[in-house]
């Protein structure tokens, strides 16, 4: 339990460094678009300057004018900066979350060959939409094709040295149980912190066809886990 918890907090720890990190950049994609002028804010950042300067000194339309376009044009360098990181801000908190994947793999491979199928498995059902939804960011973010790929082959890279990891240490059945919980608390994260409530915000047009999809995915997965859960001793090739 204890290295479950480790795992969790360790996720925990990784998403709220990187969410500090970009914090401006969720600012400016929540609070404002960098191809509108928010008028109502450049007058009140407008007013408290002024206010520091002169108290009795009334606006003018010139200056408000001028604080538009400064705040426009800062808007835009500050989204392409923002824009320009963020390709490298996912290549590394995916290559992390590869690493972990590999870990999980190497330390089930490591108990029986049956284990590392189970864990192959739910880590395929999970891996293959965040990849997908990965390179697409990639894409959107102005990132040519090969770029992408590239940027997205070499995260997965990643996750081979944390296979290879796991099945060099985890010589024993307690370094094994160790490094298996401490992915396990890694995937409990990844499920319960981002991917459910992604599930319960999500908006569509067709708001019970995408409940019952939502529900349909959720249970066959959990079915496909439990079958080989159950029937394991029973696979043979």
């Amino acid at each position: 339990m204890l290295a479950v918890l480790g795992g969790i907090y360790l996720f925990y720890l990784m998403e709220s460094l990187f969410s500090l990190m970009t914090q401006e950049n969720h600012q400016h994609a929540e609070d404002s678009d960098p191809h509108h002028c928010d008028h109502g804010r450049v007058l009140e950042m407008f007013q408290q300057e002024r206010k520091q300067k002169d108290r009795k000194q009334s606006t003018s339309k010139t200056d408000l004018v001028e604080m538009e376009k400064q705040k426009s044009e800062s808007d835009l360098s500050d989204h392409k900066r923002d824009t320009q990181m963020l390709p490298y801000m996912i290549t590394i908190g995916d290559g992390i979350h590869n690493f972990a994947d590999g870990l999980a793999v190497g330390a089930a491979f490591s108990l029986s060959w049956k284990s590392g199928l189970a864990t192959s498995v739910a880590v395929l059902c999970h891996e293959l939409p965040h990849e997908v939804g990965d390179f697409a960011i990639l894409l959107y973010s102005g990132m040519s094709v090969p770029r992408a790929l590239l940027l997205n082959l070499f995260s997965a890279m990643i996750s081979f040295v944390g296979l290879y990891i796991a099945l060099s240490v985890a010589t024993d059945f307690a370094t094994t149980q160790w490094i298996t919980a401490v992915a396990g608390g890694l995937f409990l994260y990844v499920g319960l912190a981002d991917m459910l409530p992604t599930l319960v915000h999500t908006r569509s047009r067709r708001p019970w066809l995408t409940f019952g999809l939502q529900n349909l995915g959720l249970l066959t997965g959990w079915s496909v886990l439990l079958l080989l859960s159950l029937y394991e001793d029973k696979i043979h090739f």
